[in-house]
């Protein structure tokens, strides 16, 4: 885990800059570095890095100087497999990834994070051609951000570095604010927009190039690199193959000595716990774990089932009630507007968990590639055999529901069409935006725009909707909370890992992606029955949560900033309705958090019109 801030001159010099923008810049890196920081300057180029080092192989020091070859690498995140890694690059096995991606540059040239699988943000310095290049994983798990000014260009992952090193008061982004009002992202339809004007985000599966002073973005990932045109295990075969590529994918994480495993009642979280303490039992990974459920009363039915699960895996256990409220100006600041205006309140229990530990694996992207998907029992015969369409035919029976048979070309001979597969339900256009800002900004032609929209690339045959949705969100975890006075844990997401996707994906979607099947046959004998049968079901809020928001809503009418009436005519908002999870609720709660999150951005420098 690194925090790196890179300056680089457009004029070839660094000697007449002032270098107080950098000081408040390199200030916000610290609370990531317990490790140490360190700064390399090389011809017009700038390189810090506040390091953290989990583990026993990534204990190299950042930024990494290759001198003989006047590399300058820094990387956050972690690799895949970095001992296949090391084989391809005929080099030692226990190199850190960061010595690996100086080396992968050096034997694959300009294109070389297109052969790096993992999470990670990374910037290499090319002395030779005094080219800096910038880059992050297909799924965005790590940040790059960038801006620009007359003489420089700024590149860091951590966004309040950004905003102080530009010197200047900085200001909304009215397009961002928009889709985020509209839709409840800043950057769903453009992945390179951030919340401030003139602060830009590297797009996942990109890189960013910056030479003779000009930058250029570039992409050099795409979902279809993932897939493997394999046949699938027969269908008994299925659970182990599945259990052992999950086994590797944890593998890979659990390097650092103390992890906290998020676990519920649901087969997400359990499945990866389970995984762990399998690989911990066996002495194959070093980690000390922690389960850990967070509930939303005393009395709520996850624990219930959690707390024998953990206790007969022989981990540690514990309990963090958070009765969520709406925000409220004592919440931990953000440095991205929330999605909804829930947001936790301080709770010294869950961030003494987080000081406590170097690493949370969480399992948000399992029902993204593990999703129920359409087909028929002639697409599965004609893409996967005979073998595999009577499994599914008998599963299907067992479990009470209807397999069909299809007809014709849309019906399973041919592809199957994506807006079939891809269904939208968007709430109706809000009537409470400013009519001056729907005019100016065309808001009604973006809204129709936006609905429109579809991933840049084909999708999968087989699995179009776990690929629209494992394309669709940012999966970047923002731990931009800022004043933490402890050291955040790194966060990773076994199901996003290449070759659980990869896996996933070679399956036919009957039966196993129906009902996370998948996941019952390989948790049998690993999970205890009441969770591996438990049919999945929406949390619902408890009746103190509705106390709490509204309380708080008080609290953000009395703190609605004037800033926001460019964006909204607060007089047209509806009231919000109880119970708070009601789904009408969700766009009317957008502005009350924005309001919140626009309160807090003087101490951000925000610009006042």
């Amino acid at each position: 885990m690194t925090a790196f801030l890179i300056e680089a001159s457009k004029d070839a010099s660094l000697q007449d800059r002032d270098s107080a923008s950098w000081r408040r810049a390199l200030a916000h890196l610290t609370y990531r570095g317990p490790d140490g920081q360190n700064c390399i300057s090389r011809d017009a180029v700038r390189i810090a890095a506040a390091n953290r080092f989990l583990g026993t192989r990534n204990r190299s020091p950042q930024p990494m100087d290759l001198t003989a070859s006047a590399l300058t690498v820094v990387f956050d995140g972690r690799l895949n497999a970095p001992a296949m890694l090391a084989r391809r690059l005929a080099r030692p096995s226990n190199l850190s990834d960061v010595e690996l991606v100086g080396r992968a540059y050096q034997n694959f040239g300009d294109r070389f994070s297109g052969e790096l699988e993992g999470d990670y943000a990374l910037v290499i310095y090319d002395g030779h051609r005094r080219e800096l290049m910038a880059a992050v994983d297909l799924f965005g798990t790590r940040a790059i951000y960038w801006a620009e000014s007359s003489t420089a260009i700024v590149v860091s992952n951590e966004l309040p570095a950004v905003v102080e090193w530009l010197d200047r008061d900085v200001a909304l982004d009215p397009q961002s604010v928009a889709d985020f009002l509209m839709h409840g992202y800043v950057d769903f339809f453009d992945k390179k927009r951030t919340p401030f004007a003139g602060i830009h985000a590297l797009e996942p599966g990109h890189q960013l190039v910056l030479r003779e002073g000009r930058v250029s973005c570039r992409r050099v990932r795409r979902f279809s690199d993932l897939l493997v045109h394999t046949p699938p295990p027969a269908p008994a075969d299925i659970p182990h193959a599945f259990a052992e590529v999950m086994r590797e994918a944890m593998r890979d994480r659990l390097e650092a000595p103390r992890v906290l495993l998020p676990v519920s009642g649901g087969l997400d979280s359990t499945t990866l716990t389970a995984a762990a303490a399998s690989l911990a039992r066996r002495g194959e990974v070093p980690a000390k774990l922690t389960a850990m459920t967070s509930v939303l009363s005393a009395d709520d039915p996850e624990w219930a089932l959690a707390q024998p699960f953990a206790a007969e895996l022989g981990i540690p256990h514990q309990r963090v009630v958070n009765e969520l409220m709406a925000s409220t100006p004592n919440s931990p600041p953000q440095w991205h507007p929330p999605n909804t205006l829930m947001s936790r309140p301080p709770d010294a229990s869950y961030e003494k968990l987080e000081a406590d530990h170097e690493l949370v694996i969480y399992g948000s992207a399992g029902d993204s590639t593990i999703a129920p998907e359409s087909t028929n029992l002639i697409r599965l015969l004609r893409h996967f055999g005979l073998r595999h369409a009577v499994h599914a035919r008998r599963v299907s029976r067992l479990q009470g529901s209807k397999l069909s048979i299809g007809t014709g070309l849309r019906g399973g001979w041919g592809r199957l069409p994506a807006d079939e597969a891809i269904m939208h339900a968007p709430h109706p256009f809000p009537d409470w935006l400013s009519a001056d800002f729907v005019a100016t900004h065309h808001l009604r032609e973006r809204w129709q725009t936006n609905l429109a929209w579809k991933p840049d690339e084909d999708l999968h045959p087989h699995h179009p909707l776990a690929q629209f949705w494992l394309q669709w969100p940012k999966w970047f975890q923002a731990r931009a909370a800022v004043g933490l006075d402890y050291t955040p844990p790194e966060w990773t997401d076994p199901y996003l890992d290449s070759r659980v996707i990869s896996f996933c994906f070679s399956l036919p979607p009957s039966p196993w992606m129906s009902r996370k099947y998948l996941l019952r046959e390989a948790g049998k004998g690993l999970l205890p029955e009441a969770i591996r049968s438990r049919p999945k079901a929406p949390v619902r809020m408890p009746q103190v949560a509705d106390r709490g928001f509204a309380q708080s809503l008080e609290m953000l009418d009395a703190i609605w900033p004037q800033e926001l009436n460019e964006f909204v005519a607060k007089e047209s908002l509806p009231p919000i309705q109880f119970p708070f999870d009601a789904v009408d609720n969700v766009p009317h709660a957008r502005p009350r958090s924005l309001a919140r999150w626009v309160s807090e951005l003087p101490r951000w420098k925000l610009r006042r019109n």
